[in-house]
């Protein structure tokens, strides 16, 4: 009778631990889903902005009016493109092949947001509200901002 006892008491402890087991995988592949998926953004222009927040707001925002900063951006346009050239060197393929940048899922970002960003965050604002704010990640948040350190450097009309 104890031998039937221990083969079912055994049989029951093996069964929780398999069906514990599978749950504990389970809930790692759906964490591994949601940490490895990407978040999906819809761009926000600073154009967006401002019929969103009006003259009055924009320039409590951003310390200018919105027709300065396109002044500002007009400036700064044709070095940032040289500047993000620089930072995204594309590389080669192995073995000299071709290499292809994989697409921009969300969409590219404006070199109007990446001034618009840094000028927020030259002001105090925090990176997460500027994510929030302009619907890009934190890390291009904080690539923004050094564009604009770099690209303010490169223009002569900036030199101190």
């Amino acid at each position: 009778m104890r031998t039937n006892h221990h083969k079912a008491t055994a049989a029951i402890v093996t069964a929780a631990t398999l069906s514990a087991a599978v749950i504990t995988l389970e809930c790692r592949k759906e964490e591994e889903k949601r940490t490895h998926s990407r978040i999906k953004r819809e761009r926000r222009s600073v154009e967006q902005i401002y019929c969103s927040l009006g003259s009055t707001y924009f320039r409590r925002a951003f310390q200018m009016d919105y027709d300065k900063f396109q002044l500002l951006h007009h400036k700064l346009e044709a070095e940032m493109e040289n500047v993000m050239l620089h930072f995204y060197i594309q590389k080669d393929g192995r073995n000299g092949g071709n290499y292809v940048p994989s697409p921009i899922q969300n969409g590219a970002i404006s070199n109007t947001t990446r001034i618009a960003c840094a000028l927020q965050y030259f002001c105090g604002a925090s990176p997460y509200n500027l994510m929030a704010n302009f619907d890009i990640s934190h890390s291009e948040v904080m690539k923004s901002v050094w564009f604009v350190v770099e690209v303010v450097n490169q223009v002569d009309e900036f030199c101190i």
